[in-house]
């Protein structure tokens, strides 16, 4: 009978997500609407991402173009989506 201790898993589990959000890459950028300077956490393992994402400051949508080469960014844009 396999026995799993609770606490091992839970352990293994914190590791796991320190070690994705170490792959991660914080990148500040101005929002287009309100001109603040906010962050977004970006994932260089995906070579070309397009997704929304609201500013923290004025909650508007924000269209986030992200580029990575060799998981280097390489091209970042972030507009309006013009409502």
């Amino acid at each position: 009978m396999l026995t799993v201790n609770f606490h091992w898993v839970i352990f293994m589990k914190q590791i796991s997500s320190t070690i994705n959000s170490l792959s991660m890459l914080e990148h500040f950028y101005t929002c287009p609407y309100c001109w603040e300077e906010i962050s977004a956490l970006l994932d260089p393992s995906i070579s070309n991402q397009t997704y929304i994402e609201d500013c923290e400051v004025c909650c508007n949508p924000i269209e986030l173009q992200v580029i990575f080469d060799r998981e280097e960014l390489i091209g970042f844009e972030a507009r309006d989506i013009e409502q």
